[in-house]
């Protein structure tokens, strides 16, 4: 499958998170939008936050993330659980991607 190179949140976004225990909530300033989401999603945020990245580093921090899960098929689980994450933030406007 091919993806996009790099994953950044997007211009003019102004993305508040505030983490309560294992959730954390979302403002997106730019479309007004209020999110819930697990923990391990805002590690990704707020790391976008900071600069461009691929799918796979996208990977390695949700991987860190929920390394104490200890499930059966990790890899397999956590390539479709990144790939609907990507794609969940990308409709609801907390992310973009580029090709170059």
């Amino acid at each position: 499958m091919s993806y996009p190179e790099f994953y950044f949140w997007p211009a003019n976004a102004s993305l508040s998170i505030r983490v309560w225990g294992d959730e954390a909530v979302v403002y997106n300033s730019r479309t007004a939008g209020t999110h819930l989401l697990p923990q391990s999603s805002a590690l990704v945020l707020e790391a976008l936050g900071k600069r461009h990245m691929s799918r796979d580093e996208i990977k390695n921090i949700l991987g860190d993330a929920l390394r104490s899960d200890d499930v059966g098929n990790h890899d397999i689980q956590l390539d479709a659980y990144t790939d609907q994450l990507i794609r969940e933030f990308l409709a609801i406007e907390l992310i973009e991607a580029s090709c170059e």
